[in-house]
């Protein structure tokens, strides 16, 4: 081995031992280092996104109650606020909310004839042939708070005619409230 060591340049000894730490600081990299410090790198970010959420829990609250008043605004508009109520006495409700609404716009509710409910879908349709008169503004302004008070009703179909030599128009519609079934 002393023959081997004589014969070669000490440049070739100090490059193969330059090599050999080289190549053993490499595996104990590999093998020993990189997955714990992998590991830990995650865990400090999971840390830092856990400590940001921590300080945000506040908006997060925020947001529930954000969430449930949109959930509620949702479920008026898909429901209405007509309490659930028979077939019969659903149209003795729409009639008194015609009624009352009806004298805040000075519009004159001249009738209203239900028809058979229908299944639609997953909802109970109830038509209603109602008849109105009144200037139209004041029309426009009646159907509108109809929609919103009564709801979920629908125009299906809508006719306004003046009255002779007036500024009055009489309208007859076809709305239909839908209930959940």
């Amino acid at each position: 081995m002393n023959d081997l060591l004589n014969k070669m340049s000490p440049q070739i000894i100090y490059g193969t031992m330059v090599a050999i730490v080289v190549i053993i600081c490499l595996s104990v990299y590999l093998y020993v280092f990189k997955k714990p410090l992998a590991e830990y790198k995650l865990l400090k970010s999971n840390t830092k996104l856990l400590e940001a959420k921590v300080e945000s829990g506040s908006s997060i609250s925020l947001k529930l109650e954000t969430m449930q008043r949109e959930i509620n605004s949702l479920t008026k508009h898909l429901q209405g606020q007509t309490p659930l109520l028979s077939s019969s006495k659903l149209v003795a409700h729409v009639i008194n909310g015609l009624d009352i609404i009806s004298s805040q716009h000075a519009v004159q509710f001249l009738g209203l004839r239900p028809a058979v409910p229908v299944t639609v879908k997953y909802f109970e349709e109830l038509p209603f042939a109602i008849e109105v008169s009144g200037n139209y503004l004041s029309l426009y302004g009646w159907l509108q708070e109809v929609e919103e008070e009564l709801g979920p009703m629908v125009v299906k179909k809508i006719n306004i005619e003046p009255l002779s030599g007036e500024e009055e128009q009489i309208m007859r519609l076809n709305m239909v409230s839908y209930r959940l079934q």
